[in-house]
C-alpha cells in the first residue's frame, strides 16, 4: 500500500487520532520555526490554494500540521501590554494589582501563587501571568485580589548542565517574571467576596484532603490524598524515592484507575435514583469534570476524564468507539486549550502508556503459545495475572523513551510490582472513595476503614521499599540524545507491527546503528580538553576531563546548612557526563567552601590521588577528609612551586605556589596557602589560584611571563585583596571565571577587581550570572560550550 493510500485508510478508520498525531507536529515544529502569527496565516491561504490538487486525505493532514503551528504560535504572540514586556529593572520593586488564580506548594516547602496580573504602578494595565514563592505562606484563596509592592525577577536558567531548566518550564506555561514580597512591607488581600467557582472548588479540596488526614494520620493519610487528589507535596521525599525506583511512581498520579471508580461510583449514584441514561451520562461527565478539577486538573486525570467522557457520550449515541480515536480526541481537545501541555512529562507519559497498552498488548497476548493461552482461558486468576503483567509490559515498552529521557533510569521491577502494586491500588482507591462517602455519616464504620486503610497503606510502602532495596531493581543511565530514543520507538513500533518488509527494515536500520556506532570516532574531530566551572554558589567547583579520558575535580564546593555541593552538583556532574572515576582531586586549601563536597565524593568515587595544600588546618571536615583519604589508602600529595606532573599528558599540571616555606613558616592567611598550578594543553594555559591573595600573589609575579594565561580561575571569589594590578598585568587572560554566589555576604566580587579585569580587555563570567561556564580547547583554540 503507497503512503497516500495507507494515510487515507487510517484517516477514514480513525480520524481524530490521526487528526491529532497531525496537530502534535504542527506544535513541535511551530515550537523549532517559531514563525510569526501573521506569516503563518498568510501561509495558511496559501496552503489551502495549492492543496486543493491534492487528495482530501492529504489536505487535512497538513492543514491540522498548519493548525498546530498557528495555535502555538497565537498562545506565543503577546498583547501590546502583556507584562513580558514591562520595563523593570533588575530586582526592582514596583506596586502591581492581581488575581491569584492558584494556589500551591514548592519542592523546598514555600507557598506557590500564581497570579493573573491586572496593573503596574496603580495606571499601567498589563495582562499576563507571574509566579510568587512565599517563605512565609499568607491566608489567601483563589480568586483573591493581591494588592502592593512587589520585587520583580526573571526565572533564573539551569545552573549547571544537568539541571532542571527552570526558566525554559516556566516559559512554556508562557510565565515570564517571578514576583517576591518586599521586606516590612505586606501585600494586601481582597477576598473575592462573590465566592468564584475556583475558590469553591479549592476549598472544597482542602476540606476533603484535611478529612483524609484527620481519619488516617500520619504518612498513609499524606500517601491517601496523593492516590486520591494528587496532592504529593507532603509525602516523604524518600517514600516517593522508592516508588520511582521501583517503576510504579505512576500510581501516585491520579490516572484512569481513579477516573474508572469515579464513573462507577457517579453512574451507581444516578441509576439509584433511575434517571434517564441520557442524564446518568450527563451527569457522570459533569462529575468527571467537577474530579478533574478537584485534582488540579493533572494531565493523566483530564486524559483518563476526557475519554471516559467521550466514550458515555458515544453511547448515548450508540456508536462504535475505537481506543485510539478516543485518545486522539482526548490529546486534540486537551491541547486546542492549552498547547503547552504537549511538554508537560504527565501528559506525555499518561497519553505513551495508554496507546502503548492499545497498540503492544494484543500483539504480545498474540505472540504467547496456544497452550499457554489455553491454560490461562481455563483459569481466570491465572489469566488475569497473565494480562496484568503483559499491560504491565506494553505501558513499560511506550513509556521506557521518556522514563530514560527525564530519569535515566529502567526500573526493572516494576514488570513483577505492577502485578501488586495495581491491585492494591485499586482496593485502596475503592476503600478510599468509600471513606470520604460513608465515613463522615457512618463514624463506626468510619474508624473500621481508616484502620483497614492505613494498614493497606503501610503494606504497600513497606513493598515498595523492599522491591527498591533488590538488587538490579533499577538501572541508572547515562543522558542519551532524543534521536537515539526516537529510533527505539520507531523500531518498537515497526517490530510488533502486522507490516511484511518489517524484517527488512529493521535489519536495515540495524545495519545503520552498526556503522555509525563504528564510523563515528573518525568523524569526530580532535580530542578536545573540557574545563566546567560549575556553578556551587558561594565556592569553587571545577571539573576538567582530559582527551584521554581521565578526570580531575579541581575543590569541590561547601557543605553547609543541609547542602553538600558533592552531592548535589558534583556527583551529579559526572553523572552525566558518565565519569565514575575522579582521578585527581585537587583540594586547593581547607576552608569549607573549596573541600566542604569532598567528603561525599571520597565516599562515593573511587579516587585514585589527592593534592592538598601542606598547611595544617583544625575543622571537622578537614579531619573527616584526612580520615577517609587514610582509610580508603588514597595516594597524598603535597605539591609546591615549581613541581610539574606530566602523568595526565598530553596535560601537564605545572604548580606555581606555594613554595616549600609553606611548612616551616605557614602564612598568616590560610588563603595564601592555596595550591596555585597552570594546565597546560599544547597553546592553552589555564591558571587555577584557588584563594591566593595580595601575598602569594606578590610571590608569584617572579615568575613573569610565566604567569600569562588564557584563562584564569579568579583568585578568592573576585575580593578586594585579591588580583592585585601587578599580578593581572603579568596573567593577561583572554577569559576571567569568578566563581561565586549570588548575593553572598561577603559582596563578592569586589567592583574594582572585576573593573580592573574588564579595563585589561578580559571577558568577564560570574557563576552567579552566568551560571556554569564551561570550555572546551583542542590545545589551540577555545571556545565556550551552551549549556
Amino acid at each position: 500500500m503507497i503512503p497516500g493510500q495507507a494515510l487515507h485508510t487510517t484517516l477514514v478508520q480513525r480520524p481524530l487520532f490521526i487528526i491529532a498525531v497531525c496537530f502534535m507536529g504542527g506544535l513541535l515544529l511551530q515550537s523549532q520555526l517559531d514563525f510569526s502569527l501573521i506569516y503563518l496565516i498568510t501561509a495558511v491561504g496559501i496552503f489551502i490554494v495549492i492543496l486543493l490538487r491534492w487528495s482530501l486525505s492529504s489536505v487535512i493532514a497538513l492543514l491540522m500540521i498548519t493548525g498546530g503551528m498557528l495555535r502555538l504560535a497565537m498562545i506565543e504572540t503577546p498583547q501590546h501590554n502583556d507584562i513580558r514586556f514591562a520595563d523593570f529593572q533588575a530586582d526592582s520593586t514596583y506596586r502591581f494589582e492581581g488575581v491569584v488564580t492558584s494556589i500551591g506548594e514548592s519542592s523546598t516547602g514555600k507557598q506557590r501563587l500564581v497570579v493573573d496580573m491586572l496593573e503596574l504602578q496603580d495606571t499601567m494595565v498589563v495582562t499576563g501571568t507571574v509566579w510568587s514563592y512565599l517563605k512565609d505562606p499568607v491566608s489567601v484563596h483563589s480568586g483573591d485580589t493581591l494588592m502592593g509592592a512587589g520585587v520583580f525577577r526573571t526565572p533564573l536558567p539551569r545552573a549547571n548542565p544537568m539541571d532542571f531548566d527552570f526558566r525554559a518550564y516556566l516559559e512554556k506555561k508562557q510565565v515570564f517574571w517571578l514576583l517576591y514580597p518586599p521586606r516590612d512591607q505586606p501585600w494586601t488581600i481582597l477576598p473575592d467576596t462573590k465566592g468564584s467557582f475556583q475558590q469553591k472548588i479549592q476549598d472544597f479540596r482542602t476540606r476533603i484532603a484535611t478529612f483524609l488526614r484527620e481519619t488516617v494520620p500520619g504518612q498513609p493519610g499524606y500517601l491517601l490524598s496523593a492516590l486520591i487528589l494528587g496532592l504529593r507535596n507532603e509525602v516523604d521525599e524518600e517514600i516517593i524515592r522508592w516508588f520511582s525506583n521501583t517503576g510504579v511512581i505512576h500510581v501516585l498520579a491520579v490516572s484512569g484507575l481513579h477516573v474508572g471508580y469515579v464513573t462507577l461510583i457517579l453512574f451507581v449514584i444516578f441509576g439509584f435514583f433511575r434517571l434517564p441514561y441520557r442524564w446518568q451520562v450527563g451527569g457522570t461527565i459533569l462529575g468527571l469534570a467537577v474530579y478533574s478539577l478537584l485534582t488540579g486538573g493533572a494531565p493523566s486525570v483530564l486524559r483518563a476524564s476526557t475519554m471516559a467522557g467521550l466514550y458515555l457520550w458515544g453511547t448515548t449515541l450508540e456508536r462504535k468507539v475505537d481506543l485510539y480515536n478516543l485518545l486522539g480526541a482526548a490529546a486534540l481537545t486537551m491541547l486546542l486549550i492549552a498547547p503547552n501541555q504537549l511538554w508537560r512529562v504527565g501528559f506525555q507519559l499518561s497519553f505513551a502508556a495508554v496507546f502503548s497498552i492499545a497498540y503492544f498488548f494484543p500483539r504480545l497476548k498474540a505472540m504467547l503459545p496456544k497452550a499457554w493461552q489455553a491454560t490461562l482461558g481455563k483459569h481466570t486468576w491465572m489469566g488475569y495475572m497473565a494480562d496484568l503483567f503483559l499491560v504491565s509490559l506494553a505501558a513499560q515498552i511506550g513509556t521506557l523513551p521518556f522514563t530514560i529521557a527525564y530519569f535515566h533510569k529502567i526500573p526493572i521491577v516494576g514488570l513483577f510490582a505492577n502485578l501488586v502494586v495495581i491491585p492494591l491500588i485499586g482496593v485502596i482507591v475503592a476503600l478510599g472513595f468509600a471513606l470520604l462517602l460513608l465515613g463522615s455519616w457512618l463514624p463506626v464504620v468510619g474508624s473500621w476503614w481508616s484502620a483497614l486503610l492505613t494498614l493497606l497503606l503501610e503494606l504497600l510502602v513497606k513493598f515498595v521499599e523492599f522491591l527498591q532495596g533488590l538488587p538490579l531493581a533499577y538501572v541508572d543511565l547515562l543522558p542519551i540524545h532524543p534521536a537515539w530514543l526516537l529510533v527505539f520507538i520507531l523500531c518498537s513500533l515497526v517490530l510488533f507491527s502486522n507490516w511484511q518488509r518489517k524484517g527488512f527494515v529493521l535489519a536495515l536500520t540495524g545495519l545503520i546503528l552498526v556503522n555509525f556506532i563504528i564510523w563515528r570516532p573518525i568523524f569526530q574531530g580532535p580530542s578536545r580538553l573540557t574545563l566546567a566551572f560549575l556553578n556551587v554558589g558561594q565556592g569553587d567547583g571545577v571539573v576538567v576531563q582530559t582527551p584521554t579520558g581521565q578526570t580531575l575535580v579541581v575543590d569541590c564546593g561547601l557543605r553547609f546548612g543541609g547542602k553538600d555541593m558533592g552531592a548535589d552538583v558534583l556527583g551529579p556532574y559526572l553523572n552525566y557526563l558518565g565519569e565514575d572515576t575522579i582521578d585527581l582531586m585537587i583540594l586547593s586549601h581547607p576552608h569549607n567552601d573549596h573541600v566542604g563536597g569532598a567528603p561525599w565524593l571520597l565516599r562515593h568515587y573511587p579516587v585514585k590521588h589527592v593534592w592538598q595544600a601542606a598547611y595544617d588546618y583544625d575543622s571537622y571536615t578537614h579531619h573527616e577528609i584526612q580520615h577517609l583519604i587514610d582509610s580508603l589508602e588514597i595516594p597524598l600529595a603535597y605539591p609546591f612551586a615549581g613541581d610539574i606532573d606530566s602523568s595526565f599528558a598530553p596535560i601537564y599540571l605545572r604548580v606555581l605556589a606555594p613554595d616549600s616555606t609553606v611548612v616551616t613558616n605557614p602564612p598568616s592567611i590560610t588563603n595564601d596557602a592555596s595550591i596555585v598550578f597552570q594546565l597546560l594543553f599544547g597553546e592553552l594555559r589555564v591558571l587555577f589560584t584557588g584563594d591566593a591573595e595580595h601575598g602569594s600573589e606578590y610571590r608569584q609575579v617572579r615568575y613573569g611571563e610565566l604567569l600569562r594565561a588564557d584563562i584564569i580561575k579568579v583568585p578568592h571569589h573576585g575580593s578586594r585583596t585579591s588580583s592585585t594590578p601587578r599580578f593581572v598585568e603579568w596573567v593577561q587572560p583572554d577569559w576571567a571565571v569568578i566563581s561565586v554566589g549570588k548575593g553572598n555576604k561577603f559582596r563578592h566580587p569586589a567592583k574594582t577587581t572585576v573593573t580592573r579585569y574588564e579595563n585589561t580587555h578580559v571577558s568577564v563570567l560570574r557563576t552567579d550570572v552566568n551560571q556554569a561556564v564551561i570550555f572546551q580547547s583542542d590545545g589551540k583554540n577555545i571556545w565556550l560550550v551552551e549549556r
